[in-house]
């Protein structure tokens, strides 16, 4: 039974992990970037003053560089966890 298996039990445990981070990376991450709309919306002319700045720099805005690297960490655990979970799966079955 796979259940009994620690590879499997490995492997659910990944997607599990995997799912919490996701959702919590996205209730972190709606909430940084509501702050970045309130902060924006509080002083127009400041965001305008922003934005033209930006374009000369290159850098990441309307974006802060927080945003930016949270992002990078969950596009990451969304690509490297729901497949190692799911080789854990596949060595679960075959090598049981």
């Amino acid at each position: 039974m796979l259940l009994n298996n620690v590879w499997a039990k490995l492997s659910i445990s990944i997607a599990i992990t995997s799912l919490t981070l996701s959702l919590l990376g996205a209730k972190v991450l709606s909430e940084v970037l509501r702050a970045r709309a309130n902060y924006a919306a509080k002083d127009f002319e400041r965001w305008e003053k922003e934005c033209e700045a930006s374009f000369k720099s290159g850098d990441a805005w309307p974006f802060t560089k927080g945003i930016e690297r949270l992002g990078r960490l969950m596009r990451e655990l969304k690509t490297w966890l729901p497949i190692a979970a799911g080789v854990l799966f596949v060595v679960a079955v075959f090598w049981a």
